[in-house]
């Protein structure tokens, strides 16, 4: 017996079998946004590598560095759709039993603007040595 495999099969196999959140749902396209914003950022600032526009020195420096953080904006965005999309499949790969309890408001906004600062001054990757 053989088995015939139709497009619907192969998409059924790429595709993770789980459902959608309802709640989730409006989270999707915000997602996306991220995403979408950091890579028109990633092209426009690319333009200015080159052409009439094109910056040198310091202006360079900090516009590699902005590309940098835009990229991982890009990876994040992603990941953040992909949590969204498929969040039982995700925290098994995150080794997580229960969902993690909410931390909005938790966030020192202080301690985030230090992180930052620290990180432009630094000009280091984010990661403490």
């Amino acid at each position: 017996m053989t088995v015939k495999i139709t497009p619907e099969y192969t998409v059924q196999t790429l595709v993770d079998d789980e459902d959608l959140r309802a709640d989730f749902a409006d989270l999707i396209p915000k997602a996306n946004d991220i995403t979408d914003a950091a890579s028109k950022f990633i092209s426009a600032a690319d333009k200015m590598f080159g052409g009439k526009n094109q910056v040198y020195g310091n202006d360079a420096l900090i516009l590699g560095k902005t590309v940098e953080v835009a990229q991982k904006a890009v990876k994040y965005g992603a990941a953040i759709s992909k949590l969204l999309r498929n969040p039982i499949a995700s925290r098994v790969q995150l080794g997580v039993d229960q969902p993690a309890q909410p931390t909005q408001g938790t966030v020192d906004d202080e301690e985030v603007i230090a992180e930052v600062v620290h990180e432009i001054t630094s000009g280091g990757s984010g990661h403490d040595e």
